[in-house]
């Protein structure tokens, strides 16, 4: 295992990251962007998970976070990504899944995320090689179910 990219589970790790963390949120990072700790970058909110493994695991971490009344909530409410409570597309309540759209930055829903794979795979199959990856909109294309009637 490459030792460059091991984090050790420790409290100087865990007050060093989550101040890391917390500088993020105040200048508005959320969940798709990236800092760099130590020379690895870290996607924010893998660091939000990575953080919350550390109070799970480690009794003096899990002690810290006790007396300094850090929570996930409190790391939930930070990020917009966790904060979220409403699917973009449908307003469908965010329960336990969500993901980042990968045309734009709408935080959508399993029901929305599925028609979005749909798109995905019609793009592809469609022959166009036009990168579509980030570019802000739902391209409009013809999506067919499996007995080949027309899907929204």
């Amino acid at each position: 295992m490459d030792k460059k990219n091991v984090i050790d589970v420790n409290l100087k790790n865990y007050k060093s990251l989550h101040g890391a963390y917390e500088k993020a949120v105040k200048e508005g990072k959320t969940g798709d962007d990236v800092i760099v700790w130590d020379g690895m970058e870290i996607l924010i909110s893998y660091l939000y998970y990575m953080l919350e493994y550390f109070e799970m695991v480690a009794p003096d971490v899990k002690e810290y976070a006790r007396k300094n009344k850090i929570t996930r909530e409190r790391h939930r409410r930070a990020d917009k990504f966790f904060a979220q409570t409403h699917c973009d597309r449908c307003s469908k309540p965010l329960d336990s899944f969500r993901i980042m759209s990968w045309f734009n930055e709408q935080i959508l829903c399993p029901e929305c995320n599925d028609r979005e794979k749909k798109v995905r795979k019609a793009i592809g199959e469609s022959g166009d090689n036009t990168s579509y990856e980030g570019c802000g909109y739902v391209p409009e294309i013809k999506v067919e179910d499996a007995n080949g009637q027309d899907t929204d």
